[in-house]
């Protein structure tokens, strides 16, 4: 009786023991997944975003790709990117993602179909060769004040300070999606100033260097935009049109260059197509000369060429986005009459 009941009890102890190692197996395995989820959390944000040194070059990282609105091009779906995007509402190969979410804006996205099975098709080498040319731009946009920024609301969590370089690549972005080739200047017109040590009074000089270079890239262009935004209170730059705000805009035409006819007439038609369509979102166009104004605004560069305020420095970049959404198709149309 008494060996019985030690086997009993040498049983009971072992079976004790083996299910206090799968315990302690179990527990191991679930730290290291929890470590293993940490690590590829912060692996994707340092690795994605340490390249950004300043904010403006933040602002182009996140919005630079052809598809989006800033310069971030590695699509390549991985492990990390796969995890990060479960996490997380926001796609690390999508980092437009992160204005969708913080204005409440739905940027425009191509819907995708179901096709049936084709026979693949064969591209002689000549028909490979035109589909990597690039299409020839037919309108170029910079900033002369590059750094004129928009009111930070609902980005202040990301640090970033929305300007005139993020709206003129918005508004790259839908005129390329209209089928109007744009490019927006990638030139660092701030650090040309500083290593020529001009001030701010200079910045039309400093400009014109990045317009002559881009007009002998580009001699065919149809229209050149130095977009600028306006300082004046927001009661005055915004619109409401159908319970949506909208940032105005201002057209500027110096009188005192050779093109300033034909500046002023491409001016004109641009405004008045807006205000048959959104009568208030435009607040005109208007002329400049004589003493203390530029006056030229290198528009005697080219006779295609305009200066135009784009909201003011109390409109967020929601409003601005939502001007340049109807702004550009009219751009479009005028661009397609001539």
């Amino acid at each position: 009786m008494l060996l019985y009941d030690y086997k009993v009890g040498d049983n009971m102890g072992k079976r004790f023991k083996a299910k206090k190692r799968r315990t302690f197996k179990f527990r191991l395995l679930w730290y290291l997944f929890l470590i293993l989820i940490l690590f590829i959390v912060m692996a994707v944000f340092l690795d994605r975003f340490k390249l950004a040194t300043s904010n403006e070059e933040f602002i182009k990282k996140l919005l630079e790709d052809s598809n989006y609105h800033l310069k971030y091009n590695d699509t390549t779906s991985t492990f990390i990117t796969n995890v990060s995007n479960l996490l997380s509402s926001f796609k690390v190969s999508e980092p437009v993602t992160i204005l969708e979410h913080s204005l409440g804006y739905q940027f425009e996205k191509k819907e995708t179909k179901k096709t049936e099975n084709k026979p693949m098709m064969v591209f002689r080498k000549n028909d490979v060769e035109e589909l990597k040319r690039p299409e020839t731009p037919r309108v170029y946009i910079y900033s002369t004040h590059y750094n004129e920024g928009y009111h930070a609301s609902n980005l202040e969590a990301y640090n970033i300070t929305p300007n005139v370089v993020m709206a003129s690549l918005l508004l790259k972005e839908k005129l390329n999606k209209l089928g109007i080739p744009t490019i927006v200047e990638e030139g660092d017109i701030g650090n040309f100033m500083a290593t020529q040590n001009w001030s701010h009074n200079y910045s039309y000089q400093a400009s014109r260097y990045f317009v002559e270079a881009a007009l002998k890239s580009n001699p065919n262009l149809d229209l050149i935009i130095d977009l600028h935004r306006d300082a004046l209170a927001k009661s005055s730059s915004t619109t409401v049109i159908d319970g949506t705000n909208y940032a105005k805009i201002l057209f500027v035409c110096g009188k005192e260059n050779k093109n300033y006819e034909q500046n002023l007439a491409l001016m004109n038609k641009l405004n008045e197509k807006i205000k048959a369509k959104y009568p208030t979102l435009t607040r005109g166009v208007i002329t400049k000369e004589g003493k203390g104004v530029n006056g030229i605004y290198n528009q005697d560069l080219n006779p295609n060429m305009i200066l135009l305020e784009c909201g003011g420095n109390e409109n967020d970049i929601g409003e601005v986005t939502n001007t340049i959404t109807l702004l550009a198709p009219i751009i479009a149309e005028v661009l397609n009459e001539a």
